[in-house]
Protein backbone atom coordinates (compact mmCIF):
# COMPACT_ATOMS: atom_id res chain seq x y z
CA UNK A 1 0.00 0.00 0.00
CA UNK A 2 1.56 3.44 -1.34
CA UNK A 3 1.00 5.99 1.54
CA UNK A 4 1.39 9.96 0.23
CA UNK A 5 3.72 11.31 2.37
CA UNK A 6 5.31 14.70 1.02
CA UNK A 7 8.59 14.97 -0.88
CA UNK A 8 11.62 16.50 1.26
CA UNK A 9 14.01 15.76 -1.13
CA UNK A 10 14.63 19.36 -2.07
CA UNK A 11 14.54 20.97 1.23
CA UNK A 12 16.82 18.65 2.33
CA UNK A 13 19.41 19.02 -0.85
CA UNK A 14 19.00 22.92 -0.19
CA UNK A 15 20.09 22.15 3.81
CA UNK A 16 22.57 20.11 2.79
CA UNK A 17 23.97 22.85 0.32
CA UNK A 18 23.76 25.96 2.78
CA UNK A 19 26.75 27.24 5.05
CA UNK A 20 25.01 28.85 7.39
CA UNK A 21 21.60 30.66 8.45
CA UNK A 22 19.32 31.61 5.56
CA UNK A 23 15.84 33.38 5.99
CA UNK A 24 14.38 31.79 2.70
CA UNK A 25 15.18 28.71 3.95
CA UNK A 26 13.36 29.64 7.13
CA UNK A 27 10.20 30.66 5.14
CA UNK A 28 10.17 27.67 2.99
CA UNK A 29 10.32 25.89 5.80
CA UNK A 30 7.56 27.57 7.12
CA UNK A 31 5.64 26.67 3.92
CA UNK A 32 6.04 22.98 4.72
CA UNK A 33 4.69 23.89 7.65
CA UNK A 34 2.03 26.35 7.78
CA UNK A 35 0.71 25.91 11.00
CA UNK A 36 4.40 27.49 12.38
CA UNK A 37 2.86 30.69 11.06
CA UNK A 38 0.26 29.71 13.34
CA UNK A 39 -2.16 29.21 10.56
CA UNK A 40 -3.97 25.48 10.63
CA UNK A 41 -3.64 24.63 6.69
CA UNK A 42 -2.51 25.89 3.21
CA UNK A 43 -3.42 23.13 0.66
CA UNK A 44 -2.08 25.37 -1.96
CA UNK A 45 1.17 26.08 -0.71
CA UNK A 46 3.55 25.04 -2.56
CA UNK A 47 6.24 27.91 -3.21
CA UNK A 48 7.15 31.20 -1.95
CA UNK A 49 8.98 34.84 -3.21
CA UNK A 50 10.93 36.81 -0.26
CA UNK A 51 9.73 40.29 0.10
CA UNK A 52 10.91 42.93 1.34
CA UNK A 53 8.93 42.65 4.62
CA UNK A 54 8.58 38.89 4.91
CA UNK A 55 7.69 36.11 2.18
CA UNK A 56 4.50 36.09 0.15
CA UNK A 57 3.38 32.42 -0.86
CA UNK A 58 1.90 31.42 -3.95
CA UNK A 59 -0.31 28.60 -4.74
CA UNK A 60 0.55 25.84 -7.44
CA UNK A 61 0.47 27.48 -10.44
CA UNK A 62 2.39 30.70 -9.16
CA UNK A 63 -0.62 32.47 -10.69
CA UNK A 64 -1.52 34.17 -6.68
CA UNK A 65 -0.96 34.68 -3.10
CA UNK A 66 -2.45 32.52 -0.93
CA UNK A 67 -0.79 34.21 2.28
CA UNK A 68 1.60 36.57 3.23
CA UNK A 69 3.71 36.73 6.34
CA UNK A 70 6.30 39.84 8.74
CA UNK A 71 9.74 38.82 8.33
CA UNK A 72 8.86 38.41 12.50
CA UNK A 73 6.54 35.42 11.68
CA UNK A 74 9.37 32.86 10.29
CA UNK A 75 10.78 31.47 13.12
CA UNK A 76 14.46 31.59 12.38
CA UNK A 77 15.06 27.77 12.05
CA UNK A 78 18.52 27.71 10.45
CA UNK A 79 19.91 29.96 12.12
CA UNK A 80 18.50 29.04 15.87
CA UNK A 81 19.30 25.28 17.24
CA UNK A 82 16.02 26.03 19.98
CA UNK A 83 13.94 26.53 16.80
CA UNK A 84 15.07 23.80 14.99
CA UNK A 85 14.57 21.59 17.97
CA UNK A 86 10.89 23.30 18.69
CA UNK A 87 9.85 22.16 15.21
CA UNK A 88 11.60 18.12 16.08
CA UNK A 89 9.45 18.04 18.91
CA UNK A 90 6.00 19.13 16.91
CA UNK A 91 6.98 16.97 13.66
CA UNK A 92 8.50 13.79 16.20
CA UNK A 93 6.95 14.22 19.42
CA UNK A 94 8.87 11.78 21.89
CA UNK A 95 11.98 11.49 19.86
CA UNK A 96 15.57 12.23 21.51
CA UNK A 97 18.31 14.15 20.03
CA UNK A 98 21.80 14.46 20.42
CA UNK A 99 23.95 16.58 19.03
CA UNK A 100 28.02 16.41 18.36
CA UNK A 101 31.02 18.94 17.12
CA UNK A 102 33.81 16.88 15.24
CA UNK A 103 36.78 17.00 16.45
CA UNK A 104 40.16 18.56 14.31
CA UNK A 105 40.88 14.73 13.43
CA UNK A 106 37.99 14.25 11.24
CA UNK A 107 37.78 14.84 7.91
CA UNK A 108 34.88 17.70 8.14
CA UNK A 109 36.21 19.33 11.09
CA UNK A 110 34.34 22.01 12.87
CA UNK A 111 30.87 20.67 11.77
CA UNK A 112 28.16 19.12 13.23
CA UNK A 113 26.30 15.87 13.53
CA UNK A 114 22.61 15.22 14.74
CA UNK A 115 21.15 12.56 15.59
CA UNK A 116 17.19 11.94 16.08
CA UNK A 117 15.97 8.55 17.82
CA UNK A 118 12.35 7.17 18.28
CA UNK A 119 11.31 6.96 21.68
CA UNK A 120 11.32 3.40 21.35
CA UNK A 121 15.30 3.47 19.48
CA UNK A 122 17.60 1.39 21.35
CA UNK A 123 21.19 0.04 19.74
CA UNK A 124 24.24 -2.06 20.20
CA UNK A 125 27.56 -0.59 18.73
CA UNK A 126 30.73 -2.51 18.27
CA UNK A 127 34.14 -1.98 18.44
CA UNK A 128 37.55 -4.08 17.08
CA UNK A 129 40.50 -1.11 17.20
CA UNK A 130 39.44 1.83 15.01
CA UNK A 131 35.98 0.09 13.60
CA UNK A 132 32.84 0.92 15.23
CA UNK A 133 29.54 -1.33 13.93
CA UNK A 134 26.43 -0.03 15.67
CA UNK A 135 23.14 -2.75 15.26
CA UNK A 136 19.85 -1.59 15.66
CA UNK A 137 18.21 -3.24 17.96
CA UNK A 138 14.64 -1.44 17.88
CA UNK A 139 13.23 1.88 16.67
CA UNK A 140 14.28 4.28 13.89
CA UNK A 141 17.10 7.09 13.84
CA UNK A 142 18.03 9.44 11.11
CA UNK A 143 21.48 11.28 11.40
CA UNK A 144 22.85 14.28 9.31
CA UNK A 145 25.98 16.17 9.03
CA UNK A 146 26.31 20.01 8.39
CA UNK A 147 28.40 23.11 9.38
CA UNK A 148 25.94 23.87 12.16
CA UNK A 149 23.65 22.06 14.63
CA UNK A 150 20.53 24.04 13.54
CA UNK A 151 20.73 22.81 10.25
CA UNK A 152 22.23 19.05 10.94
CA UNK A 153 18.70 19.07 13.05
CA UNK A 154 16.41 20.04 10.58
CA UNK A 155 18.12 17.98 7.71
CA UNK A 156 17.69 14.84 10.00
CA UNK A 157 14.46 15.72 11.09
CA UNK A 158 13.47 15.73 6.92
CA UNK A 159 15.47 12.96 6.23
CA UNK A 160 13.24 11.14 9.39
CA UNK A 161 9.76 12.62 7.91
CA UNK A 162 10.56 11.37 4.01
CA UNK A 163 11.44 8.00 5.24
CA UNK A 164 8.21 7.81 7.13
CA UNK A 165 9.52 7.35 10.97
CA UNK A 166 6.77 9.77 12.78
Amino acid sequence: MMTDRPDYSDIIARLERASGADRELDAAIACLFPETLGIAHVEECSGFRPSSTGAIYYNRDGSGAVMSTSGADIRPFTASLDASLDLVGEKLPGWTWMIRQRDCHEAAAGAFTARLASPDFEAEEWASGSITKTDVLSGRDATAGAITPALAVLIALFRALEDGRE
